[in-house]
């Protein structure tokens, strides 16, 4: 059984926000902000849970843009399988603050670090960045690279 996760994207004017992930799953990589959600949780109140707790701010209205699976078949330890569901965001209150898990970094939509995000990234966050809704299928390799892949416009 695959466990569900938020992953959510702060927006402003042609920029994104991502963190870099200090420590935990995906430790050095870029990544949208987000994590598992709790029992009896729905995916949308973890969505803003996380996002509070991972930047200090509370988001407006968010959006729900789909849902990406995650497979790592050479990993015995399956919690490393997931669904992530996705979310973005143009409004929020507060003032965003590093965490102990992430640093955040505001980049212009043309100069997305691709290269140092999970490899899954360039294929799908071109589509939520243009608001579209999506969901996909990816299964990763031993170096963490996409091995196969499905992705769908919804």
């Amino acid at each position: 059984m695959i466990s569900n996760r938020t992953v959510l994207f702060l927006r402003k004017n042609s920029k994104i926000l991502l963190g870099f992930k200090k420590r935990g799953f995906g430790k050095g990589y870029w990544v949208g902000i987000g994590g598992k959600i709790e029992l009896n949780e729905t995916p949308k109140k973890a969505a803003i849970r996380e996002f509070k707790e991972e930047t200090g701010v509370s988001v407006g209205k968010i959006n729900y843009l789909g849902y990406l699976d995650f497979y790592f078949p050479h990993i015995k330890d399956k919690s490393w399988d997931m669904r992530g569901h996705v979310f973005t965001s143009d409004g929020w209150l507060g003032e965003l603050k590093n965490s102990e898990e992430v640093d955040l970094k505001w980049f212009n939509l043309d100069t997305i670090p691709y290269r140092k995000m999970w490899d899954d990234a360039q294929y799908w966050l071109p589509k939520i960045i243009n608001n579209k809704k999506i969901k996909g299928k990816f299964i990763f390799d031993q170096n963490q690279k996409v091995s196969e892949s499905k992705l769908e416009e919804l």
